[in-house]
């Protein structure tokens, strides 16, 4: 028998219950992997109507996402296939259809055939939901996040039909019971609030954003879903989000906290029922079952659900034999999970297979080139070298094609630009109207007003590092350095 066939029955033989003669298949659509132990017609069906979700939620929301997410998907047969990946609680594992794992490191779904009961469903949903805003913009506020999930949960998808928005129970009887939160604080809690991490606060929390949510897409006012559409996309760059909500909703933030009270204690939640194409053209490919993915998939979900030391190991070793297959998908998803287990070694082997590849995961291009600028230094006297920063100019590039809203990748890109030997004038005027259009701005300022510098432009450079100074003073030391040099009137060109 050859030795990795070996490896791969005896690690199928430690994961408890889980039995190296179950046949799986491999399928694969637009948005989802899906590795299945449920033959072909349910994995079909699966996964028709997983991209219904997709299809859905484009309806509900006109803005194209900002980047094309892709979702990990074990289907299970049975309650033996699914015991392994369920979480234990006292010593017994916890009796659930269905697991999400959200996209900190890569969105995934862990579902047992008969999963469609409602509990089940819901989490489903609600999962998928958080993953299609975490697409739609980039760090969008935790009360809309949490509001629109909790109100997709409820979604019931039909052949040709849907409705969406039924009222939950759950958080009316909430809302009625209790001391509405200021709007002002529901706007401003972020995942480390003390609201949000206090179970007595934390259910209110979610019920009024869940009641902010729907009073703005299915309340009397039509003009309000357009107007909660266009905060969502505009207060990344505001750092005062109640004035930002009065200007784009037109109104004082006192009369909207009017109008949902009256709509929590007398609205009538109504719901939306709408028409599915009748024709929906899931496009679906059948693979040959990989031993070698299918083993990477379930151990790097054992690992990031258990978080012990014998699931890291199997998952780092499946991994490292991963990276000699062909399967993007999965070369970028354990890429990411790597940084997040601390294996930076072996993420930036598998992102590079990932892009050798050409993925189309925007988030490996950014950890890419984040692995190789970290060490890099930061001051006036560092010159990149040419090969390098073409090499890292080509990913960025590549990866704000697509996602053209990812900050990160601006920071990255105004690193490059800032110490590569060459300049790029188009790409420091689009710097420049980033930085305008962010809250979380410092080091693209700092950077920027390096850029001028260079550019031999010294005036624009000192105001932008006034405005460095005046929003959070001047904490690296290139911001120091540059000041330094400004002040006494020192060109760039001594330093070349």
């Amino acid at each position: 028998m050859p030795r990795f066939f070996a490896l791969f029955l005896c690690f199928l033989c430690s994961l408890p219950n889980v039995v190296a003669k179950t046949e799986w298949i491999h399928a694969r659509s637009e948005h989802f992997e899906v590795f299945s132990s449920t033959g072909k017609q349910m994995t079909h069906d699966l996964v028709v109507q997983l991209e219904d979700m997709y299809l859905l939620f484009g309806q509900l929301y006109s803005q194209r996402p900002a980047f094309e997410f892709r979702t990990l998907v074990i289907y299970c047969d049975g309650a033996r296939e699914m015991k392994p990946y369920r979480r234990i609680y006292q010593g017994k594992p916890i009796e659930v259809d269905a697991i999400f794992l959200d996209p900190i490191d890569y969105p995934a779904l862990i579902i047992q055939d008969g999963w469609s009961g409602e509990s089940s469903r819901r989490m489903v949903y609600n999962g998928m939901a958080m993953v299609m805003v975490d697409a739609l913009v980039a760090d969008a506020p935790l009360w809309f996040s949490s509001g629109f999930s909790s109100l997709f949960e409820t979604v019931e998808i039909e052949k040709t039909s849907f409705t969406f928005g039924t009222h939950q129970e759950c958080h009316v009887g909430t809302l009625r019971n209790r001391t509405l939160l200021p709007l002002s604080t529901l706007l401003g809690t972020t995942h480390n609030s003390p609201l949000y991490n206090k179970g007595d606060k934390r259910d209110l929390f979610f019920a009024q954003s869940w009641a902010f949510v729907h009073m703005c897409f299915l309340g009397d006012d039509k003009s309000y879903a357009e107007k909660l559409r266009k905060y969502i996309l505009v207060e990344g760059a505001e750092s005062n989000k109640v004035a930002c909500m009065e200007r784009v909703f037109g109104e004082p933030l006192k009369e909207l906290e009017s109008k949902l009270n009256h709509y929590i204690t007398y609205g009538r939640y109504r719901r939306l029922e709408g028409k599915m194409p009748a024709v929906r053209d899931t496009k679906i490919e059948f693979r040959s079952c990989s031993p070698v993915e299918l083993l990477a998939a379930q151990a790097g979900l054992l690992q990031r659900i258990h978080q012990e030391d014998r699931y890291k190991n199997d998952a780092i070793d499946a991994y490292r034999r991963l990276a000699d297959t062909d399967n993007e998908r999965l070369c970028a998803m354990a890429s990411l999970h790597c940084d997040s287990m601390r294996e930076e070694e072996l993420g930036e082997t598998l992102a590079e297979r990932a892009i050798a590849l050409n993925t189309n995961n925007p988030k490996v291009y950014l950890s890419a080139v984040m692995h190789e600028t970290r060490e890099m230094p930061r001051t006036v006297t560092y010159r990149m070298p040419e090969e390098v920063a073409a090499r890292l100019r080509a990913r960025i590039d590549r990866g704000l094609e697509l996602y053209p809203g990812c900050l990160e990748l601006y920071k990255q890109l105004a690193y490059v630009e800032a110490f590569a030997p060459t300049l790029r004038l188009d790409k420091m005027k689009i710097l420049q109207v980033i930085a305008n259009k962010t809250a979380d701005r410092e080091e693209l300022l700092v950077l920027l007003a390096y850029l001028r510098w260079r550019h031999n432009d010294p005036e624009t450079a000192k105001s932008i590092l006034a405005k460095v100074k005046e929003e959070s003073g001047l904490t690296s030391t290139l911001s120091r350095e540059l000041d330094g040099y400004l002040s006494l009137g020192k060109p760039w060109k001594k330093f070349l």
